[in-house]
């Protein structure tokens, strides 16, 4: 006997359907314009700029996470320095706050594993639709434009808070929410 099991994650159509195409990104999620040296090879497609402001979608709920995990660490921290201070110390529980950063941080991990699946999709779906960059340098521009970057140059279209974000990641060693 087979059984099925229904998916509860996250559905990428369902989230490309809520994609409102006339509106204009957030301030913030404009891609820049076509630099000096890169070919233009065409326009992404509606479902690929659909893919483009789901992922985009995602960094909030993340920035907001992080900033949720400093502000628990720093209301923490100022706790053990009250308890220091009156030398009272019955209050403190370190470890509910370490429950509860805990949550927050597998929340934090489980949207960047999705904002980095739907980067992957993004670049497999641009790949298919433009062939012809086969495994070439690639960008998007204004205008929804794909671009060929010029050999060795790194994509630095994503709207500059996505790439502050992905530079903190990284800067991180890859950890997401302690500082």
């Amino acid at each position: 006997m087979t059984t099925t099991t229904k998916a509860t994650g996250f559905n990428l159509f369902a989230a490309m359907a809520t994609v409102d195409l006339s509106s204009t990104p957030p301030s913030g999620d404009q891609l820049t314009a076509v630099l000096d040296g890169e070919t233009v090879i065409g326009t992404m497609s509606e479902d690929l700029v659909r893919i483009y402001r789901v992922a985009l979608s995602v960094v909030s709920p993340i920035d907001a996470l992080r900033a949720k995990a400093r502000e628990m660490d720093a209301a923490h921290a100022l706790s053990h320095e009250e308890a220091e201070r009156t030398e009272n110390y019955d209050g403190l529980n370190c470890h509910e706050h370490a429950e509860k950063l805990a949550a927050v941080e597998q929340e934090a991990e489980l949207l960047m594993a999705q904002l980095e699946n739907l980067k992957s999709i993004f670049w497999g779906m641009i790949r298919l639709e433009f062939p012809d960059l086969g495994h070439s340098d690639a960008g998007v521009r204004e205008g929804n434009k794909v671009v060929l970057c010029p050999t060795g140059e790194k994509d630095d279209s994503a709207p500059l808070e996505l790439q502050s974000f992905l530079a903190a990641i990284e800067d991180m060693g890859g950890e997401l929410i302690r500082m």
